[in-house]
Parts: C-alpha cells; sequence; structure tokens
C-alpha cells in the first residue's frame, strides 16, 4: 500500500471481518475497517464533507443476469449528496 494512502473498508457482516484475518489479510494502522453498510458509510462520510473514492467488490457484480450494483450505488449515493463527490 502507498504509504500516504488511507483506506476505508466497509463491510455488512462482521462474520467476514473475522473470517478475513483466517486468510492472511493483514491490518495496517493505514486501513480502517468498520461494520456498516456501506450506502450508508458513504452517504455519512459525504455529508461529513468528505471525498471518497469507492470500489465495490460483490460477488453479485461476477453474475451476468444482476444489475449492475456499482451503478446502483452510485445513483443511490449521489441522489442524496453532491455529486462531484463520489467517484463510482
Amino acid at each position: 500500500m502507498l504509504p500516504h494512502c488511507r483506506v476505508d473498508v466497509v463491510e455488512l457482516e462482521a462474520e467476514v471481518v473475522e473470517a478475513s484475518k483466517d486468510v492472511g489479510f493483514q491490518r495496517d494502522p493505514r486501513i480502517s475497517i468498520t461494520v456498516q453498510d456501506g450506502a450508508i458509510f458513504a452517504q455519512d462520510a459525504i455529508l461529513g464533507g468528505a471525498l471518497l473514492n469507492i470500489f465495490l467488490v460483490s460477488p453479485q457484480m461476477f453474475q451476468e443476469d444482476e444489475p449492475n450494483l456499482t451503478q446502483n450505488f452510485s445513483d443511490g449515493v449521489g441522489s442524496t449528496t453532491n455529486q462531484d463527490k463520489i467517484a463510482c
């Protein structure tokens, strides 16, 4: 990871965070892990003045019959916040 970067990891399920320890995820002082709905986290951060670069990873993203989750997330968050503060 780049030394000047800070990463906020947001996971909906606490069990996934716990399981990450078993697969070698290494904690770092520059990585913050929050158990919360990502859309709520992003809305709160943007309303607080944060500028976010958002990367969504979900198993559904790799299924052809699923809707575009990144676009749906962007539409939902962008509808209640300043669109210039979110990049999906």
